[in-house]
C-alpha cells in the first residue's frame, strides 16, 4: 500500500494526549557535539489538551536548555531541522522523542540527535533501555543486509536463503524481546507506546487486550491508557473465527453493494489496486481458483484501494476480472481497508458462508489447497455463527484419535492436564516452520501442568508416519482418524492451536501460533498451571 511521510507536526499532533492534573515542572538539557553556530533546537509538546506547545533553544557552546509544566508524563519531540528545512517539513524519523514528566531530563547526541542517549528521569530511563534494544538489533540487521547485497551480487541463492531465513528469525527474537521488554515494564507509559505501534489491532485484538491487561493501573488508568482502551473496545475484530465487519461501497457501475448480500457463499475479500504489481501479478491465480470453484459455491469480492476510479476500472477489464468489483470512497465513518486492518497489498480474507472470516492472506498454491480442503469436506452452512459453533466449552473429550501404531487415543488419557494441541499436515510448509518453536515452547514448559500434543490432518496415514520419522516427531503424536473433529471445529486452515482445559474442555478454538510470544504469556496466566 501506497505510505504516507508523516511529519514531527504531524504525528504530534495524533499522538499527544494529556489530561487534567497537578502542573508537574521539568527541564530538558541536550548536550550535542559543536556545529554550525546559532543551531537552535525545538520541543514539541502539548501545555494543555487544547494548546500545543513549539519552544526553541539556542545553542550555548552545545548546550540546550527547555524548562516548563506538563499537565501529565507525555510523549515529546526533540527538533533539529537540517540546513534548508524548517520542523513542519521534518520527517518523522529524524526526531528523536522523550517523556516529559517532573525532573531533570538529560538528552546526550552528537551533531544530529541520531543515537542519541536520553536519561535522567523513570520514564525517559525506561526509553532509553528500550532504545538501546532496538539499535543492538538494528545492528544485526544492517549485517544481514550486507550478507544479502553480497549474495545477491554473486547470484549465490544458497546465501540468498540462508540470510532470508535470518531476517525471519531475528524477526521472531525482536518480537520475543520486546514482548519481554514490556512484560517488565507493565507499569510504564513506555510500554504502552510500545503495546500501540507493535500490533495490528483488527487482525491481532485478542492479543492486544491480553497485552494490555497486564499494564499496571497507572498506565491503564492514565489519559493516554483510558483513549487506547477506548480505540480496543470501539476496533472490530478481523481474527480467525470472527464475523467479517460488514460494508457497504460501490460497484463499477456507481450500485451499491453489500457485503451481506454474499451471505450462503464462501467469499474471497480480495484488497488490491491498480498500482499494485504483486496484486496484479496474482490476479491470474485468483481467477484460476474463480473458475474451479465458483460452481461449489465460491465466489470473489474485489475491493481496491486506488484513488483514480479510471485506473482501476482499466485494470479490471485488462485483468479480465469477472467478479464483483468496489472500490474505497471514505464515505463511511471509516475506511473500510482501515476496519480490516489493512496496512498492505495484496490482502485477502476468506468468509464462510455464515459471514465468519476462516483464513487471511492467501496466495498461490496455498489459496488453491485451502480452498480444496474446504470444499472437499463439503462442509453443510449451518445456522449458528462459526464463534457459537466452536465455543469455549466444547467437550473435546468426544473425539479419538490414532497413534502410529493404530492405538485409540481419548484426551481423557490427560485429564488433570492443560493441553495445546498442534493441528498440522505433512504437506503443510507453515505448519513444520512452526515446529520449532512449538518444540521450544514444550521444552520451557516441561515442569508445567500442560502437554503439548501435535494431530496429523493428513488423508495419508502413511505419509504423516514418514513425515514424523524424517522431522525427528517422536512423542505425543496422533492423527486424526475421526474426521468430524476436523468438520466440527471448523479447520480449514493450518496450522491451526487449540487450548484445553484439565477437564477436557475447549478454552481457544484459535490459539496464537507457537511463534508468538504471546502464547507462553498466556499459559503462565493459566490457574494450576
Amino acid at each position: 500500500m501506497k505510505g504516507k511521510k508523516i511529519s514531527v507536526l504531524l504525528a504530534f499532533g495524533l499522538n499527544m494526549c494529556v489530561a487534567a492534573a497537578q502542573e508537574a515542572r521539568f527541564t530538558v538539557t541536550v548536550h550535542m557535539a559543536a556545529g554550525k553556530p546559532g543551531r537552535q533546537l525545538y520541543l514539541l509538546y502539548r501545555r494543555n489538551a487544547d494548546s500545543k506547545a513549539f519552544d526553541s533553544a539556542r545553542d550555548e557552546n552545545g548546550k540546550f536548555t527547555f524548562s516548563g509544566k506538563t499537565l501529565h508524563p507525555q510523549k515529546a519531540f526533540l527538533c533539529l531541522p537540517a540546513p534548508g528545512k524548517t520542523v513542519e517539513n521534518t520527517p518523522l524519523k529524524e526526531a528523536f522523542p522523550l517523556y516529559l514528566e517532573k525532573g531533570n531530563i538529560v538528552v546526550i547526541a552528537g551533531e544530529t540527535l541520531k543515537h542519541a542517549r536520553v536519561g535522567g528521569t523513570t520514564l525517559n530511563n525506561d526509553l532509553q533501555a528500550y532504545n538501546h534494544l532496538e539499535d543492538s538489533l538494528t545492528l544485526i540487521k544492517d549485517a544481514l543486509r550486507e550478507r544479502y547485497g553480497k549474495a545477491y551480487r554473486d547470484k549465490n541463492k544458497d546465501s540468498l536463503q540462508v540470510v532470508t531465513e535470518a531476517f525471519y528469525q531475528l524477526e521472531r527474537d525482536q518480537l520475543q524481546c520486546e514482548v519481554l521488554f514490556f512484560q517488565q515494564h507493565t507499569h510504564s507509559h513506555v510500554a504502552l507506546e510500545w503495546l500501540k505501534n507493535a500490533y495490528n489491532i483488527p487482525q491481532e485484538k485478542s492479543k492486544v487486550v491480553n497485552l494490555f491487561a497486564q499494564l499496571g493501573d497507572n498506565v491503564k488508568q492514565s489519559f493516554s491508557g483510558q483513549a487506547f482502551q477506548a480505540e480496543l473496545a470501539a476496533a472490530a475484530s478481523v481474527e480467525l473465527g470472527s464475523p467479517a465487519p460488514v460494508f457497504s461501497e460501490k460497484d463499477t457501475t456507481g450500485l451499491a453493494v453489500s457485503l451481506q448480500s454474499f451471505r450462503g457463499k464462501y467469499v474471497l475479500l480480495d484488497f488490491w489496486a491498480s498500482w499494485c504489481g504483486p496484486c496484479r501479478k496474482e490476479n491470474p491465480n485468483v481467477l484460476k481458483m474463480y473458475k474451479a470453484f465458483q460452481s461449489k459455491g465460491f465466489t470473489v469480492l474485489g475491493f481496491s484501494v486506488d484513488d483514480s476510479p479510471e485506473r482501476w476500472m482499466a485494470a479490471v477489464v485488462k485483468d479480465s476480472l469477472p467478479w464483483c468489483q468496489l472500490r474505497e470512497t471514505g464515505a463511511g465513518t471509516k475506511k473500510v481497508a482501515d476496519v480490516y486492518g489493512v496496512k498492505g497489498i495484496p490482502s485477502n480474507f476468506l468468509i464462510d458462508p455464515n459471514g465468519n472470516i476462516i483464513a487471511t492472506n492467501l496466495r498461490g498454491q496455498e489459496l488453491e489447497d485451502t480452498l480444496t480442503a474446504v470444499f472437499s469436506r463439503q462442509q453443510p452452512v449451518v445456522k449458528a455463527s462459526k464463534k457459537d459453533a466452536v465455543a469455549a466449552g466444547l467437550d473435546m473429550t468426544r473425539y479419538t484419535f490414532e497413534d502410529k501404531e493404530g492405538n485409540a487415543m481419548n484426551l481423557k488419557n490427560y485429564t488433570g492436564k492443560y493441553i495445546m494441541m498442534d493441528i498440522w499436515a505433512s504437506w503443510c510448509y507453515p505448519c513444520k516452520k512452526e515446529f520449532p518453536a512449538f518444540d521450544s515452547l514444550k521444552a520451557a514448559f516441561k515442569e508445567k501442568n500442560i502437554v503439548f500434543l501435535q494431530v496429523s490432518c493428513d488423508e495419508s496415514k502413511r505419509r504423516w508416519i514418514n513425515e514424523m520419522g524424517f522431522t525427528r516427531r517422536m512423542y505425543d503424536q496422533y492423527i486424526a482418524s475421526d474426521k468430524a473433529f476436523l468438520d466440527e471445529l471448523q479447520v480449514y486452515t493450518i496450522p491451526r492451536y487449540l487450548l484445553i482445559d484439565t477437564k477436557g474442555k475447549l478454552i481457544n478454538a484459535y490459539m496464537t501460533r507457537a511463534s508468538d510470544p504471546v502464547t507462553a504469556a498466556t499459559l503462565l496466566q493459566l490457574k494450576g498451571i
